[in-house]
């Protein structure tokens, strides 16, 4: 009687076992894959990009891509309007005389980076120079960080540590003890 209710009980069970199984299998096999691609990134870098796929409808003639490149380089490194805080794709569409989504194109393309990605870049890049050429004297974090277009320390922070790997002032400090950085 009691095997005879044991064999009932696991024969109509089994198969929510076997579906429980195969769920937790599916679950670990995910974080495992998840854990690997956080770790080593390069297993995914020969998964096709979907970025080229994303403009295959565009009607952004080579010539005008070419435009937008140039007036975008002249403004990003002659005008430098990327200090402007409020920078927005709309604000360089308008000074290249482009549409918005053609000029976030020719980013996305041409600089391999997305426009808030471009922007911080180059603002930390200025921030990196102007905090080994001026000493803390001269020029403090705050002074920099709101030259180079920040609005915030928290922002300016998270953005430089993510470029450098250092905060601002562990970079001056670094950079002045041994006479440079290369990054």
């Amino acid at each position: 009687d009691i095997l005879y209710m044991t064999v009932m009980y696991y024969y109509k069970t089994f198969p929510y076992i076997v579906v429980d199984g195969i769920n937790i299998l599916v679950f670990l096999l995910t974080v495992l894959i998840m854990f690997k691609g956080l770790h080593k990134p390069e297993i995914f870098a020969s998964l096709p990009e979907k970025e080229s796929a994303k403009y295959t409808g565009s009607n952004l003639k080579e010539s005008d891509r070419m435009m937008i490149k140039n007036k975008l380089d002249y403004l990003l490194s002659t005008e430098k309007i990327y200090r402007k805080p409020t920078i927005s794709i709309k604000d360089l569409a308008d000074a290249t005389g482009a549409l918005p989504k053609h000029v976030s194109q020719v980013i996305n393309e041409d600089y391999k980076q997305n426009f808030f990605d471009l922007i911080n870049s180059l603002r930390i890049e200025e921030a990196k120079t102007l905090l080994v050429t001026f000493s803390s004297e001269k020029k403090n974090v705050l002074d920099i960080l709101y030259e180079t277009g920040f609005n915030s320390k928290t922002s300016f922070n998270m953005a430089f540590k993510k470029y450098t790997g250092h905060t601002p002032t562990s970079y001056r400090r670094l950079f002045s003890k041994t006479g440079g950085i290369d990054q």
